[in-house]
């Protein structure tokens, strides 16, 4: 696989190198990271160690100025995190437009921040892969919407069979199965999550992903992150990490209703179970509370579920 990898996938990746300029990428993971060792080997690039996959906006900056980055590949949910800084911080805008290449991956990035990016001509592209197989898909560069569309790498060959659930009492068919989730347009597909995204409630599945991507992009000054819980249960939940620490019962509260009165056209075209429509659905927790994977920094969902138990069933008593 790691001759495949080198040799066909990363090789079409369309890094744009400028005539003289070094091609410099950070680290992903460690040193070892598929998106990492395997960058520079294939495109010959020198590698700039960042001390966390989370890079801080400011290590961000001076890696621009003092290691001559060029290329920056992070997970979805980090590259938000400096496209958040960057919009209120000029200095952190102009390095991310001056890089040859940024390539997202491990998550969807988030609508809002996908705009920013296009509309600010900032060279991204998506990547998609899994650690079983190395990357399999990506985007081209490019502002058109057809450019957004992901594609398979030369020498890739995934197989695309309409989702249904692997169970322990399933029959095997000698595929590996990611669970990802996509739509076809065009000639390319478009990421629509993992069979994780949609849960399961009494009235019928729910699309978690589309709710809180407009969460975020409509309260994206007053929360931090938002996730949709509700397995099994009659309503789904929101969980937001407020953009402020330290709110008391009332603040709380009257966020709660500033997120319901936002979400409100958006509730009204979706079905009736998925409607997020009444404050004592919102419970709001710190920035920071909620639990994330160690390695791309996503939320996990189960576990929210887990820790905020007693809470959900007390609100499910209420209604």
């Amino acid at each position: 696989m790691l001759r495949v990898v080198i040799e066909e996938k990363w090789r079409n990746a369309q890094v744009p190198v400028e005539k003289g300029r070094q091609v410099v990428v950070n680290t992903l993971g460690n040193l070892a990271h598929i998106g990492s060792f395997h960058w520079s080997v294939a495109m010959g690039a020198c590698i700039a160690q960042s001390s966390s996959m989370a890079m801080p906006a400011r290590e961000f900056v001076n890696m621009t100025r003092e290691c001559s980055l060029s290329l920056l590949v992070l997970y979805a949910t980090f590259l938000s995190d400096l496209i958040r800084v960057a919009r209120v911080d000029s200095t952190v805008a102009d390095a991310l437009k001056g890089l040859n290449q940024i390539v997202h991956t491990g998550v969807a990035l988030n609508k809002q921040d996908e705009e920013w990016a296009y509309q600010n001509d900032l060279k991204i592209m998506t990547s998609y892969g899994t650690t079983e197989t190395g990357p399999m898909m990506c985007s081209r560069l490019g502002t058109d919407p057809l450019s957004r569309l992901l594609r398979p790498f030369p020498g890739a060959n995934p197989l695309f069979i309409p989702y249904k659930s692997m169970d322990d009492d399933a029959e095997e068919d000698g595929y590996y199965h990611s669970n990802d989730l996509f739509e076809p347009l065009e000639d390319g597909w478009i990421y629509r999550g993992r069979a994780g995204d949609w849960i399961k409630t009494l009235g019928g599945f729910c699309d978690t992903k589309s709710i809180e991507d407009n969460v975020r992009k409509t309260c994206a000054d007053i929360i931090h992150d938002a996730v949709v819980v509700g397995t099994g249960r009659l309503h789904v939940c929101l969980v937001v990490e407020s953009a402020v620490n330290g709110l008391n019962d009332e603040e709380k509260l009257a966020l709660s209703r500033t997120i319901i009165d936002r979400t409100a056209e958006f509730n009204t075209r979706l079905f009736k179970h998925e409607r997020v429509q009444d404050p004592k659905l919102v419970l709001v927790v710190d920035k920071g509370a909620l639990p994330r994977t160690k390695e791309k920094g996503n939320v996990q969902r189960s576990a929210v579920e887990r820790m905020f138990l007693e809470q959900l069933d007390l609100i499910a008593g209420t209604l």
